[in-house]
């Protein structure tokens, strides 16, 4: 049987008062006895009561705003429903998570939407796809400093913010992978075209492209790189470049992808017949 608060506070010699706030950080507890109340907890395999610890909260509901740029990706879909299941199971613990959904990369629409949740929401934390602009950063180190609301961002950073951390891939070397996949697969001949829109605020898609060329581009290396920049990311844009570029690049032998329109590219592949077998 797991011990309990009680006797976790008979060990340390503390109230159960003194040990409820160690554990849940609640304060007013001298920072050698929080440590050593801890340490007892996990010693001795403290579990938490999770129904009282929603009845706890009940009066006092934890809100989480979370707001996703690019939503309308497959590879997005799969993180927002991800994000939804784990909202449903935190509702049982008076935890409310608040979705905004952006398929834009627009910076006074993402301002926009950190301040309603703030203001209308009272959000007591933030989970973020921030966009690489002054104007988002300004406002989420507000946040942080102004507000006491802590940050968490994903799959796009602003590293030089105040936020709490950050999770997701490491573009620069998530980049240099797919040049070293291609170099194999191309064997080293032909043309490799990149395809991208705007990245303006993107910095993930600036990352990755960068790290791209400098893995490609070296002096041992006979491909060729032609870059496209297209003026959006809309998925029909992009097949029809693709099937532009299919027909004036006869030596085309890969594609680098790096637009929430890459739907596009593996369409036009399969419609010119030029997908691989196990693609179609």
């Amino acid at each position: 049987m797991a011990i309990t608060l009680n006797q976790i506070a008979e060990i340390c010699g503390v109230s159960r008062g003194t040990v409820d706030r160690a554990l849940h950080n609640k304060g007013n507890v001298r920072p050698a006895v929080a440590e050593r109340i801890k340490a007892v907890a996990a010693e001795y395999g403290y579990i938490p009561n999770r129904a009282g610890l929603a009845l706890s909260r009940a009066s006092h509901p934890i809100r989480i705003g979370v707001i996703i740029i690019s939503v309308q990706t497959p590879f997005m879909q799969i993180v927002l429903d991800a994000a939804r299941r784990e909202a449903r199971r935190l509702a049982a613990f008076s935890v409310e998570v608040i979705f905004r959904l952006s398929p834009s990369l627009d910076p006074v629409e993402q301002v926009s939407m950190i301040e309603e949740l703030v203001e209308q929401h009272h959000i007591n934390a933030l989970a973020i796809t921030p966009l690489d602009c002054l104007l988002v950063e300004t406002k989420i180190n507000e946040l942080i400093d102004q507000r006491g609301i802590p940050v968490v961002m994903f799959n796009t950073d602003l590293p030089n913010s105040h936020r709490l951390c950050y999770v997701g891939q490491e573009n620069l070397s998530s980049g240099r992978t797919v040049a070293e996949l291609l170099r194999l697969v191309t064997r080293e001949s032909g043309t490799v075209v990149t395809i991208s829109s705007s990245w303006m605020y993107h910095s993930a898609f600036r990352e990755r492209l960068k790290g791209f060329k400098e893995e490609l581009l070296t002096p041992d290396s006979s491909l060729q790189l032609r870059e496209v920049m297209l003026p959006n990311d809309d998925s029909n844009v992009v097949y029809e470049h693709t099937l532009r570029l299919l027909q004036e690049v006869p030596d085309l032998t890969g594609i680098y992808a790096i637009t929430p329109g890459y739907a596009g590219v593996c369409s036009a592949l399969v419609d010119s017949g030029r997908a691989p077998d196990h693609a179609r």
